[in-house]
């Protein structure tokens, strides 16, 4: 049953009982005087509370990576606000409302208005901040034209350029996003729902790319200006047995900055190629009718799900022209482009026997890419001619089967199994078609109610058919597999061990295993290997105190075969990583208006790679990151309506990445960088606030009961 269906019934139902009962009583029944009777189990609560919180947060030691998400960038101190409430009245109009981040960069509110039984509208709002660089400089000047400075030197190599260091202009590198929304729903009777939202994100900032003149590159800041428009309209209808949803949902796509040009900061080796251009994320849209729902037989206690759904994917932006020399035209004024999709999925799940549960599910996916063949001419690096290229369309039919069964055989032991088919056929690529089958075997076994162990093993194979080596990409190597149409068997196992101590302690061990083998790739990826092991413990020592912990680690390798050129010298890469992370927490209530939350986090990763060429070992340097949180927070609830809270934390971050350390704008000759470093950070977020309840809880509620015992 539905959440819809579920309070339908919890509310009608009652009713019609209620009412049956009242006119089937004697009259004299009837004059029972009932405006004393107390509901305890009202679904409306009637009247209005708000809680409020006002407070600050002090920021040291931040920059870009310590404010990645949260825009704390800076050492300062900022308002930190909240709000909370509702509001009831006695005809079922309704009004809830909530907001927090007041004041701070991840800003966010919700309202949800309307009247029970009838109809909602909610509107929303959030921030997120995203932070990758602030200690970059570029010579690069504008948005969607950069432009260097008029007394630029240009040189061969960066070293030459005489004006880089006296040209750099600081450039922070991130990105806003603002997304609002507006969301409606109207009840049509007991069944039916209407419903209709739209939200709009929009991005703005500058994020780091890379343009190219022959050998020589340059790292520019590109501007980010887009916004995004998602929209759904549909009904669903719902019963005791059964769902019904259709809709229709959108999403539109604009770039206010469709292309860059850049000046080339190196001394041209044609006129031609005194600056370059690179096309940035074109206009689209897509549109989708959709269709799902499930029903419940008796059969078997049998339920039947399913959906269908069929769209288009649209791009119809300007073409740009192959070259920045004058004169050169767009081949054709857009591209046209127009790919239709499909997908339909059914599934069963059913129970014929007492401790026997089946489960299939079959899948359908198309992809038509029915835009129109272009043959363009292209010129590199805007320079040389390098001939035409036909532009790709990629289709794809895939079929995907799945079944699983699952039995008790006794009260200590379940076992059970999944079975996969999945076909892919695909159009203009260089592997026309791929199979995966195989599947997993499992086991539980409970040992009482204190211990449980659960099993599992299984093996995939992946068979790759219809090599087409006309299909690869000018310049590709015929001899590379690519990792997702390459041949591959691949075992798991896992193991996964519970215990539990009555209601206060409670141990969770998992561990797993996942080998890779290309074993038909004469080049790239073909050998890999997960492993992974974690742990969880939760305590509850006493009515006042809890703690928890956890750990996990997770080790990769893989290898990685190559050449210098078709029929060169060969190579190999071995790669290595390691993951670790620890933490552990606790919460103390000492007297009934104190309560402590602490917790701490660290953890570890490490990457190495070795390079085997002509028999000679070359180590890369290793690439690690180190982070380490505290964080304390102390309440104390001086009155049922006002409550303060304390908050500290502090966070650090240490990153070695021999590929950013070091590489400053003129570092490398035929490199002009905007001159990043590995994120590391130690900073310290102190916040104090005042929290106050306005307004009273219905009598009788969970809510006025807790503020009595206060």
């Amino acid at each position: 049953m539905t959440a819809h269906g579920r309070f339908a019934s919890s509310v009608v139902a009652p009713g019609v009982v209620l009412g049956w009962l009242v006119t089937a009583m004697p009259a004299a029944a009837q004059a029972v005087d009932t405006s004393q009777w107390k509901c305890e189990s009202c679904p409306f609560r009637e009247g209005s509370r708000t809680e409020t919180s006002v407070g600050t947060v002090y920021v040291d030691g931040a920059n870009a990576a310590s404010g990645r998400f949260t825009g704390l960038d800076e050492d300062e101190a900022r308002l930190d606000g909240a709000v909370e409430g509702y509001w009831r009245g006695e005809s079922g109009a309704f009004a809830r409302y909530s907001a927090s981040g007041i004041g701070m960069p991840t800003a966010s509110g919700r309202a949800l208005l309307g009247r029970e039984g009838r109809y909602d509208v909610t509107l929303h709002y959030d921030a997120v901040p995203w932070r990758r660089f602030e200690i970059t400089g570029t010579p690069f000047s504008g948005a969607a034209s950069l432009g260097l400075p008029r007394d630029w030197v240009r040189a061969i190599g960066t070293g030459g350029m005489m004006r880089l260091g006296a040209s750099l202009d600081d450039r922070d590198i991130g990105t806003d996003r603002n997304s609002y929304g507006l969301a409606a729903r109207y009840l049509a009777g007991r069944r039916w729902t209407l419903f209709a939202n739209w939200t709009q994100q929009e991005r703005d900032g500058t994020a780091a790319s890379y343009g190219a003149f022959l050998n020589s590159a340059v790292q520019l800041p590109v501007p980010i200006d887009h916004v995004t428009d998602d929209f759904e309209a549909g009904a669903s209808w719902a019963s005791e047995r059964g769902a019904l949803r259709v809709a229709y949902s959108g999403s539109v796509f604009r770039n206010r900055n469709t292309a860059l040009t850049f000046q080339n900061p190196y001394l041209p080796v044609l006129p031609a190629a005194a600056s370059g251009r690179l096309a940035l994320a074109p206009d689209n849209d897509s549109h989708q009718f959709a269709i799902g729902g499930h029903w419940r037989l008796d059969f078997w206690d049998t339920l039947v799900s399913g959906s269908a759904s069929v769209g288009r994917l649209q791009q119809d932006d300007a073409l740009l022209p192959p070259s920045t020399a004058a004169g050169s035209l767009a081949p054709l004024a857009s591209l046209d482009g127009r790919v239709e999709i499909a997908n339909y999925a059914l599934t069963l799940a059913s129970q014929p026997l007492p401790g026997l549960a089946l489960r299939g599910v079959a899948r359908r996916d198309d992809r038509d890419d029915a835009s129109p063949p272009l043959a363009l001419a292209y010129v590199v690096t805007d320079t040389f001619p390098g001939g035409t290229d036909l532009t790709p369309r990629y289709d794809y039919e895939r079929t995907r089967l799945e079944g699983s069964a699952d039995y008790a055989l006794s009260s200590w032991l379940r076992i059970g199994g999944t079975g996969i088919w999945d076909e892919v056929t695909r159009a203009n690529q260089d592997v026309r078609k791929t199979v995966e089958d195989g599947g997993h075997l499992r086991a539980r076994i409970r040992a009482g109610d204190a211990l449980s162990a659960t099993l599992k093993a299984g093996l995939l194979h992946r068979e790759a058919s219809g090599l087409d080596l006309a299909a690869l990409a000018p310049g590709e190597n015929p001899l590379l597999r690519k990792y997702n149409l390459a041949n591959r068997d691949r075992w798991l196992q896992e193991l996964a061990l519970s215990w539990t101590a009555g209601e206060s302690v409670t141990l969770a061990l998992q561990g797993r295993t996942t080998k890779d083998a290309y074993r038909r790739s004469p080049l790239g990826l073909t050998d890999g290997r997960t492993s992974s092991l974690g742990t969880q413990l939760a305590w509850t020592i006493s009515e006042t105190l809890s703690v928890h912990g956890d750990a996990s680690y997770q080790e990769v390798t893989s290898k990685q075969l190559g050449q210098a050129r078709p029929a060169g010298a060969d190579w190999e890469v071995q790669n290595d990583e390691t993951f670790w992370s620890a933490g552990a927490g606790a919460e103390w209530q000492p007297a009934p208006k104190w309560r402590v939350r602490g917790d701490l986090r660290y953890s570890e990763s490490a990457g190495d790679a070795t390079l085997l060429a002509a028999g000679q070992r070359d180590a890369y340097p290793q690439a690690r990151v180190t982070q380490g949180t505290a964080r304390l927070a102390l309440r104390y609830q001086a009155t049922p309506a006002l409550g303060v809270q304390a908050r500290l934390a502090y966070s650090s971050l240490d990153e070695d990445d021999w590929l950013r350390d070091g590489v400053g704008p003129a570092t490398v000759p035929n490199l002009l960088a905007l001159g990043a470093v590995a994120d590391r950070f130690d900073a310290t977020f102190v916040g104090v606030s005042f929290e106050y309840r306005f307004g009273a809880p219905p009598p009788g509620s969970a809510e006025a009961e807790e503020d009595e015992e206060d």
